[in-house]
């Protein structure tokens, strides 16, 4: 989800900081800057669903050639996981159709409309993104540990990775949800730069 950021870079025409003036765009302008931006939305969906199909073919592999509990356990997990990620990101995170007709009011409408929703996305980021795949990826990763060791350290292994793993995840896990958080400012102060250039009358 950190590919959003992208969707602020073309909208910082919106609002010149250093004069008092709005911006006037044309019709065409805002209608261009709304299928720029539902281009970017859809491949990042794009991106996100091939990801998603990839995880899932792992996790067939994984579950049709291990045979411990927690390990298939922990395959299907993550894939219900996947799966519940890319259910929300469909629902909330789709891209909307660009009105057809050349009308500023309907395009900053749209752009408007298209960016709460995004912002809104990554401010829930945990609910719908990263707790339902830490369940699956704790167990597959103590799954791993506790395979049989050819050293005969399998107990102390699985400690050190039940550790490091926990490590990882919450640090991992941390520094995505802080990512999406920051874009999620980003999207909100462009929100207030589009209502803004909509109340002074700035899209003609």
């Amino acid at each position: 989800m950190e590919n959003d950021n992208n969707l602020t870079d073309h909208l910082r025409w919106a609002w010149r900081s250093q004069t008092e003036k709005p911006v006037v765009m044309s019709e065409q302008e805002l209608q261009q800057r709304a299928y720029r931006l539902q281009s970017r939305i859809r491949w990042r969906n794009i991106g996100e669903f091939g990801a998603a199909v990839l995880i899932g073919a792992l996790c067939a592999y994984f579950f049709l050639h291990f045979e411990t509990v927690l390990l298939r356990t922990g395959t299907i997990l993550i894939a219900l996981g996947v799966a519940y990620v890319s259910w929300q990101l469909a629902r909330h995170g789709s891209a909307g159709s660009v009105p057809s007709d050349a009308v500023a009011a309907a395009s900053l409408d749209f752009l408007i409309t298209q960016l709460e929703r995004q912002r809104d996305l990554l401010r829930r980021i945990w609910n719908w993104y990263l707790l339902p795949l830490l369940p699956g990826m704790v167990v597959f990763v103590f799954g791993l540990s506790r395979l049989p060791s050819s050293r005969g350290t399998g107990f102390e292994l699985s400690q050190s990775a039940i550790v490091h793993t926990a490590v990882a995840c919450v640090v991992g896990f941390a520094l995505i949800a802080a990512l999406n958080q920051g874009v999620a400012r980003k999207l909100q102060r462009d929100i207030e730069f589009l209502r803004t250039l909509r109340n002074a009358g700035g899209g003609r």
